[in-house]
């Protein structure tokens, strides 16, 4: 009966939040969530089917995720659209560490961006984790990475 109430008094919330705007709720790694927490956004989807909401979920796709978990994993599964993230092709991972180098499309930019795309398998997570990894190493070349306003205009 708890659970019931908990869905209940959630899918309140989220249809008085989606009466003003259209609304996106985000669970990210919801892998490492226990059961009960797995469940909520089904029960509240159940009690809610009208409200202008979204529920976008990020979970891993491997079962060692899941452990212990699959009864969850399988009506989540069942009751939503799923969308299977592919890794970053070379060319993105190039794209992306000359952003952060900034060093346009000289040799040593795509030498490292090959690396990168091999040592990471392409993880858009470990790809990313490079910019704070990148920028003391800028630093100590002279050479400031740029700033939030830089990136924007691309100046």
């Amino acid at each position: 009966m708890a659970r019931w109430q908990l869905a209940v008094e959630a899918g309140d919330l989220v249809a008085a939040a989606a009466r003003e705007r259209p609304l996106l709720v985000v669970l990210d790694d919801l892998h490492d969530a226990d059961t009960s927490s797995v469940r909520l956004p089904l029960d509240v989807a159940a009690e809610r089917r009208s409200a202008a909401a979204v529920v976008l979920a990020t979970t891993r796709d491997d079962d060692r995720s899941w452990d212990g978990r699959f009864a969850a994993r399988s009506a989540l599964l069942r009751a939503a659209r799923t969308v299977a993230l592919q890794p970053f092709s070379a060319e993105d991972v190039a794209m992306l560490v000359g952003g952060v180098l900034d060093a346009g499309d000289s040799p040593d930019a795509a030498r490292f961006a090959a690396a990168v795309a091999r040592r990471t398998g392409g993880n858009p997570l470990f790809v990313t984790e490079l910019d704070p990894a990148v920028r003391p190493v800028r630093r100590r070349c002279g050479q400031a990475p740029p700033g939030p306003e830089q990136r924007r205009t691309g100046r």
